[in-house]
């Protein structure tokens, strides 16, 4: 993996995060004499502005699929405006001309099987443990999209069926046997196997390791501050736009409009 001027060799397992925002070229180059192959997980935005750093280049996304500009090509706000000025006259001035953003420090990739297991789960239903690849990569939780391995024991899950209303997920199972519990139906799922739950789906899904040995999967999904999360076997939500610890609510405690206001 080349980031800015830096170069890391890379095995397979390994785990490398390219920040939004962070201004250092990246670029995945096969250093050996076979094929080689990688998962890229990436945000899809219309208005992404893609930086290449090699050719002084700029897609601007929204302009459309090809609007690829010279960085060279530097203008001024005023420049080709009617000003009203003669022939000769200084521009206004342009508060802006000449700030760039400086080179960011490039983040090394990390090898999963280093990351620390957290042991999860509740009752006897619930257990096993996950790795949280982003956060340790990262060492902070203002990432866009994360990534983690998850290993529910065998005969368990570790999450309860849910469904996000503004964050997509997506799994793609690495070893052993996998049921997917996916609203009423069970999907028996094995390793190469891909799943996605888009956002705002309302069928809850959950895995469970179906097996008598270990199994493990990558889960792949968005971080949205103002997530709401729905639990339909419990008739919960999780409302993440409250910034509050407590922010579980009963969904069968539905109120009117008018409920407890003051009206007199």
């Amino acid at each position: 993996a080349y980031v800015g001027d830096a170069a890391y060799a890379m095995k397979a397992g390994d785990y490398i995060c390219f920040p939004a925002g962070a201004a250092a070229g990246h670029c995945l180059i096969n250093t050996s004499d076979a094929l080689c192959r990688y998962v890229i997980v990436g945000e899809r935005n219309p208005n992404e502005v893609v930086v290449y750093t090699a050719s002084n280049k700029v897609l601007v996304r929204a302009l459309g699929r090809r609007a690829i500009f010279d960085l060279a090509a530097n203008r001024s706000y005023w420049d080709g405006e009617n000003t009203g000025l003669t022939a000769g006259d200084p521009l206004p001035s342009d508060v802006t001309a000449g700030v760039t953003k400086p080179p960011a420090a490039p983040i090394p990739p990390i090898a999963s099987d280093a990351v620390e297991w957290k042991v999860e789960g509740e009752g006897l239903r619930f257990g096993g443990r996950s790795r949280h690849l982003t956060y340790a990569a990262l060492g902070r939780s203002d990432y866009h999209v994360g990534m983690l391995i998850e290993a529910p024991a065998p005969g368990m899950r570790l999450a309860p069926r849910h469904y996000h209303m503004l964050e997509e997920e997506h799994a793609l199972i690495l070893e052993g046997e996998v049921t997917l519990l996916l609203g009423e139906e069970r999907h028996e799922m094995k390793a190469g196997d891909y799943v996605c739950f888009p956002a705002g789906l309302a069928v809850g899904h959950s895995f469970l390791n179906s097996g008598t040995g270990p199994c493990r999967y990558l889960m792949i999904g968005e971080k949205n501050p103002n997530e709401v999360c729905v639990y339909p076997d419990s008739n919960k939500m999780a409302v993440d736009a409250l910034r509050r610890r407590d922010g579980i609510f009963d969904m069968g405690a539905v109120r009117r409009y008018w409920d407890g206001e003051e009206m007199e």
